[in-house]
């Protein structure tokens, strides 16, 4: 006896829509992260190899005594960030606050900007693509603007389990 029924079940399109988005989120939630920490483990080696814009820069901000303990503490903390987000150590900790870090620091360029000495932003930058570019406030904020954009995946994903910590 041959059995020739078949049971196909209906599918939502809203749903199986759904779950691609979902799929895809997690996909970009896990790859983005790690460019960002790239970027921030190269802000820190380019501190390291050149820290007088970024002295300049503090000296500016913070005052002449303080910017060397300054930058001992943002390389540190941008080595830091960036390492957890390359190893993907802690994402839903590192990716708020590297995002917290790009606003600080867009702020910064922004204040630098309008109130401060010409030059180099002190981000490291200038070690890559030289004093003309690092000193370009757009280019800056729209670097800064698409990191930022790369950590917002993250964010809402990390969001979302907060919401429901029951579901992975």
């Amino acid at each position: 006896m041959k059995f020739t029924a078949s049971y196909q079940p209906e599918c939502d399109p809203d749903l199986s829509s759904q779950i691609r988005r979902s799929k895809l989120l997690a996909h970009v939630t896990v790859a983005l992260p790690p460019l960002v920490g790239a970027v921030f483990m190269l802000a820190a080696f380019a501190k390291v190899i050149r820290p007088d814009a970024t002295l300049d820069a503090l000296a500016w901000s913070v005052g002449s005594s303080l910017a060397m303990p300054g930058l001992v503490a943002l390389i540190a903390f941008e080595a830091v960030v960036g390492l957890l987000l390359i190893c993907s150590l802690a994402p839903r900790v590192a990716a708020p606050v590297a995002a917290a870090a790009l606003l600080v620091f867009s702020i910064f360029l922004i204040l630098k900007h309008l109130f401060g000495p010409v030059g180099a932003c002190g981000c490291g930058t200038e070690f890559i693509f030289g004093n003309s570019m690092a000193s370009s406030l757009t280019f800056n904020l729209v670097r800064n603007g698409l990191l930022l954009a790369f950590l917002v995946p993250t964010a809402v994903r990390s969001i979302r389990r907060l919401e429901r910590p029951e579901s992975d």
